[in-house]
């Protein structure tokens, strides 16, 4: 039975500015369209975006357009654009595990951010190079560019970026194996999605504060989120694979609080959802 692939999942979200997923579509109209292109101006911001759209799927061809671009960039004086192909490439290097060649990327695109005045963008580079030591195991230093990150998202009193920084740091936790603490940053990251009615990250974010209180053994707690998440679900459409997998995860709490009958309903629930799938 499919159900039985979803066991307390944690749907943890980590972010950065950025999509994963490459279009060759795009990208071929792209590089037409820098083929075609006159001006310097055009010409850079094709670059940008091809720099941006092969980051992770073709890595040389994405240092090759980022190279062409901050040429370009330097030439006309053009720093904003310098900063963000900087930003593409801190990311290039870090998905290839070259953290030094990240670093400088990133620290460059920071000071150009400065310059132009983008706090928001300057934000999101503390939190790319949080990232970047997360994958280098350096929790302090990680959590130390997201309270940078952080600062600045309080004072610009942007609900989506703090957001943002709290999964980040909530996740810090969860591989510190601090599920408790982890989960007092979703639920930060929970109260900004839900002023913005941001349903999708609500619902991930009401699941994986259950499921750490599940794995710090605070069955109660834990059966409380799952609740909350039900409620929210059952008001919305088109969420039934994530409502399946909130009755599975929950009627597992509910079998450690010995709720025998109401853990059968939700699990017979899930799978009736599951089977018309």
């Amino acid at each position: 039975m499919k159900i039985f692939k979803y066991i307390i999942t944690l749907f943890v979200f980590f972010l950065s500015i950025n999509l994963l997923a490459s279009n060759s579509q795009v990208i071929d109209s792209l590089r037409l369209a820098y083929k075609n292109s006159a001006s310097s101006e055009e010409k850079l911001e094709l670059l940008v975006q091809l720099c941006d759209k092969t980051k992770y799927s073709d890595f040389e061809t994405s240092l090759i357009y980022g190279r062409k671009g901050i040429e370009i960039a330097q030439k006309i004086e053009n720093k904003y654009s310098e900063a963000k192909i900087r930003n593409n490439l801190g990311l290039a290097y870090t998905n290839q595990s070259e953290y030094k060649k990240g670093i400088a990327e990133y620290e460059l695109a920071k000071k150009l951010f400065i310059a132009v005045g983008d706090k928001d963008m300057e934000g999101v580079i503390y939190n790319n190079l949080g990232l970047l030591n997360h994958y280098k195991n350096d929790y302090a230093q990680e959590l130390k560019y997201y309270h940078k990150a952080l600062e600045i998202y309080q004072k610009l009193n942007s609900p989506s970026r703090k957001a943002m920084i709290y999964v980040n740091m909530g996740r810090v936790y969860i591989s510190k194996k601090d599920y408790k603490k982890g989960a007092s940053y979703f639920e930060k990251a929970y109260k900004n999605y839900d002023e913005l009615k941001d349903y999708p990250r609500v619902v991930t974010c009401l699941n994986n504060i259950a499921a750490l209180y599940s794995m710090s053994k605070d069955y109660e707690m834990s059966r409380m989120y799952f609740d909350k998440n039900l409620e929210l679900l059952e008001s919305i459409e088109g969420y039934d694979e994530r409502k399946a997998m909130v009755l599975y995860n929950s009627s597992t709490v509910l079998i450690q609080l010995k709720d025998y009958q109401l853990a059968e309903e939700r699990l017979n629930k899930a799978l009736l959802i599951v089977d018309k799938e």
